[in-house]
């Protein structure tokens, strides 16, 4: 990538990188990135912005300009959305909410008032482009990595009320004596 300088935290789910560093190929190779943009991801479940508030997300227009302009994104509840509504919809919320951030330096180096009402159009028309775009890129539905299936698996296993856990012991104990 040219103009888009990406780093994700060690924190970031490592699939979840992936397809956010895809996605910001497809965005430049289809926009215009005339500033120079860095992009931040943390698998933290907030960032702190310049003025000191907790956000999921934020755009920085230094005023040096020298320094790139700074985008942070938040995904600390990426395995929370996933586990809820799924894999796809929840990488596609973390894009979504990208998306919005970029939609904040269009509007910072166009110097245009922030608009949150177009920042949410905005947000929804790029997200949407880029899954009609994997839609042909890619006609088979996109699969969570099978290893991300199996720490799910494991997690339900971990879920198993306390009473039946001890249940499940006791009759271990027992085959175990005999």
């Amino acid at each position: 990538m040219e103009n888009i300088f990406f780093t994700a935290k060690p924190s970031v789910n490592r699939y979840l990188g992936k397809r956010i560093m895809c996605f910001l190929e497809w965005f430049e190779d289809n926009y215009e990135v005339p500033e120079k943009l860095d992009i931040y991801i943390t698998g933290a479940k907030y960032i702190i912005t310049i003025d000191w508030q907790k956000a999921t997300g934020s755009c920085f227009l230094p005023d040096d300009k020298m320094l790139n302009i700074l985008i942070k994104v938040s995904t600390g509840d990426f395995i929370e959305r996933m586990r809820r509504d799924g894999y796809e919809a929840a990488v596609n919320t973390e894009i979504y909410y990208l998306s919005r951030e970029i939609q904040h330096y269009y509007q910072l180096i166009d110097d245009q008032s922030l608009d949150e009402e177009v920042v949410n159009k905005g947000a929804d028309e790029l997200t949407n482009e880029y899954l009609e775009y994997l839609a042909k890129e890619r006609p088979y539905p996109l699969e969570r990595p099978k290893r991300m299936q199996i720490r799910q698996t494991k997690a339900r296993r971990n879920a198993i009320p306390r009473e039946s856990l001890a249940a499940r012991l006791s009759t271990i104990r027992q085959r175990q004596s005999k």
